[in-house]
């Protein structure tokens, strides 16, 4: 693992995310940080946040960490998390700033929760944290009465776009660039995650960005998962598997983003 990950540094794979389910439940999960950070690679987690409030020995080789929260307020907090979520998101966020790892908040935003958008980017501001927030999104292949009345509608995610755009101008710190924003508020049809054409395409995923597979599969991006055929790092190389992922056809996908730009 650490081999490939300073093949990856060299292939300018940087940083490198731990996304989930929730990957702070792994056994080995403070090792594997270690791995990717003594590599020389950017070390990032997404996560509820949940271990790390009793654990803060996680953060220890952590540069980043990524907490998804959706509200201040428990009751609607709790409604998209879980009750006791809120208290224990904020206990992780004081063990992250006691150890210098830098903090984002990913916001899920539905139909119940549309008026915190603001309130959770002022908390963001006064605490010195990066801020995304991203629209419910469903699997309309398989729709599902409850979760279709969580979704906004499409003018509201619009809107919503545009005001995050609006921010990021006026220097709020919001984790993408305006542009980014402004694009996926020109986005066609909110029901299709992707765009694909006859011709390779110049999107930043295979290129700047790749998702592994625990398996060592290699995609463009998540949502290549069930349409690109992917080469895999142990059985076909590292150098191979890279190169690979940046042969595919998708050309845009909805909500999909540049690397971060700093926040504030």
């Amino acid at each position: 693992m650490e081999r490939n990950h300073r093949g990856c540094c060299k292939a300018r794979r940087d940083p490198h995310q731990i996304p989930g389910g929730e990957p702070t439940l792994r056994k080995d999960f403070r090792e594997l940080t270690e791995v990717v950070q003594r590599s020389g690679v950017i070390s990032s987690v997404t996560t509820n946040g949940q271990r790390m409030a009793t654990e803060p020995r996680l953060f220890d080789y952590l540069d980043e960490a990524v907490f998804s929260l959706d509200a201040l307020d428990s009751e609607k907090n709790g409604f998209h998390r879980g009750r006791g979520v809120l208290a224990n998101v904020m206990r992780a966020i004081d063990h992250a700033f006691d150890r210098q790892t830098r903090v984002y908040i990913k916001m899920v935003v539905s139909t119940e929760i549309h008026d915190q958008i603001e309130p959770l980017l002022e908390f963001c501001e006064r605490r010195g944290i990066g801020f995304h927030a991203q629209p419910v999104q469903v699997d309309w292949s398989y729709p599902d009465e409850e979760a279709t009345a969580l979704t906004l509608s499409d003018p509201d995610v619009r809107n919503m776009h545009l005001k995050m755009a609006e921010w990021k101008r006026a220097g709020r710190p919001l984790m993408f660039c305006a542009e980014t924003y402004e694009r996926t508020a020109r986005w066609p049809d909110y029901t299709k995650f992707q765009l694909f054409g006859d011709k390779p395409s110049d999107c930043m995923a295979g290129r700047y960005y790749l998702h592994i597979e625990p398996n060592g599969d290699v995609y463009p991006c998540g949502l290549n998962v069930d349409r690109f055929s992917a080469k895999n790092i142990l059985r076909d190389g590292l150098q191979t598997a890279l190169k690979a992922a940046r042969q595919h056809n998708c050309h845009a996908g909805a909500g999909a983003s540049p690397p971060p730009a700093p926040a504030g």
